[in-house]
C-alpha cells in the first residue's frame, strides 16, 4: 500500500455516502487531453518518440503510449487493454450529494501516461498549457475498499508479481469500474459518452468494488454490505492516479476469511487480516 497519497475529497465525518447520494456528470471535456506534438521533442521522450529513437520505427510511427504498451506486453503477456472511467473532479454539492465529473480512458493510456517514465514531463506540460498537471494523463479511476469483518478486522491483500501496478505490495481489495459492463466492449475512440446512463455509471462504480472483493477475497456477496463512499484520493507514486475509497462490512469473521475463504489468484497471493491490536492479526 502506497503511503504517498493526496486527498481529493472526503465524505463528511459520520456521513459515509450510499450509492443513491453519488451523482456523475459525463462529458468528453473530462477526457484526457492530447498533447501537441512539440511536447514529444523534450529529451524525456527520446526513447519513446515518433520514429526518432531506438525503440521506435519510422514505418509504424508509434506514439509514446504505443511504445510503453508494446514494451509492457512484451514483459507481461497477461496484460490486456480495456476501457476505464476517467475522473476529472469530485465535489460535495449543495444538497449534500457527491458529484463526480467523469470522462473515459483505457488501460493502455493509463500505463502509457500515469505509469510512464516520462509522466513528470507530461505533468509539467499539462500545468504549463492547461493549468492542470493531470490534463495529459489517463487518470483511470480505481476503486478500493476497507473491508471490515464482523469482529472488527481489516482485510489486506498482497498483490501478485503479475500485476502491472505495484506488484508485490500490500493493499486493500480493489480494481477498476468498467464501462464495458454498461455499453459492452467498445474501443475507447468509439465511445459516445452521451449514450451512457449516469445512474448506471454510478451503479457500476459501486458494484465494481463488490465484484473485486468477491473475486479477490472470495467472500460471497450475501456476506457483504452495500458499499459506502468514504472519499477519493490520488496515488502519487502513479503520478496522482485517482481512486474512490469505500467501506464494506462483512458478516464473516476474520477466522473464516483467513482460514476458509481466501484463495490465491493471479492478482493476489496472500491475505492479511489486521485487528485493532498488533497481536490480533492473521496471515493466509
Amino acid at each position: 500500500m502506497d503511503p504517498d497519497i493526496e486527498i481529493m475529497h472526503v465524505a463528511e465525518l459520520h456521513k459515509l455516502q450510499p450509492e443513491r447520494c453519488v451523482k456523475v456528470i459525463l462529458s468528453p471535456e473530462f477526457n484526457r487531453k492530447q498533447p501537441p506534438l512539440d511536447v514529444y521533442k523534450h529529451p524525456a521522450f527520446n526513447d519513446y518518440g515518433f520514429g526518432t529513437s531506438k525503440n521506435c520505427d519510422n514505418t509504424t510511427n508509434l506514439s509514446p503510449i504505443d511504445v510503453v504498451w508494446k514494451n509492457r506486453i512484451a514483459s507481461n503477456p497477461r496484460l490486456f487493454n480495456g476501457t476505464k472511467f476517467r475522473i476529472h473532479a469530485v465535489n460535495t454539492v449543495e444538497d449534500g450529494n457527491i458529484l463526480m465529473s467523469l470522462g473515459v480512458t483505457d488501460y493502455k493510456e493509463f500505463l502509457g501516461t500515469n505509469w510512464a517514465p516520462y509522466a513528470q514531463q507530461l505533468q509539467a506540460n499539462g500545468k504549463e498549457l492547461h493549468g492542470n498537471s493531470q490534463a495529459f494523463l489517463s487518470e483511470a479511476l480505481g476503486v478500493g475498499a476497507s473491508v471490515i469483518t464482523r469482529d472488527d478486522f481489516l482485510v489486506f491483500l498482497c498483490r501478485s508479481e503479475h500485476c502491472a501496478e505495484a506488484p508485490g505490495t500490500w493493499d486493500v481489495p480493489g480494481g477498476h469500474a468498467e464501462p464495458k459492463e454498461i455499453i459492452g466492449d467498445i474501443p475507447l475512440p468509439k465511445i459516445d459518452l452521451s449514450s451512457l446512463d449516469s445512474n448506471k455509471v454510478v451503479h457500476e462504480i459501486f458494484d465494481s468494488i463488490l465484484r473485486e472483493v468477491i473475486d479477490e477475497v472470495n467472500i460471497p456477496r450475501h456476506h457483504l454490505s452495500a458499499p459506502l463512499y468514504t472519499g477519493t484520493h490520488r496515488n502519487m507514486t502513479s503520478s496522482g492516479r485517482p481512486s474512490v475509497a469505500f467501506e464494506i462490512s462483512s458478516s464473516c469473521s476474520f477466522f473464516s476469511i483467513s482460514c476458509k475463504s481466501f484463495k490465491r489468484t493471479s492478482v493476489s497471493t496472500e491475505l492479511l487480516v489486521v485487528g485493532s491490536s498488533p497481536t490480533t492479526s492473521a496471515l493466509a
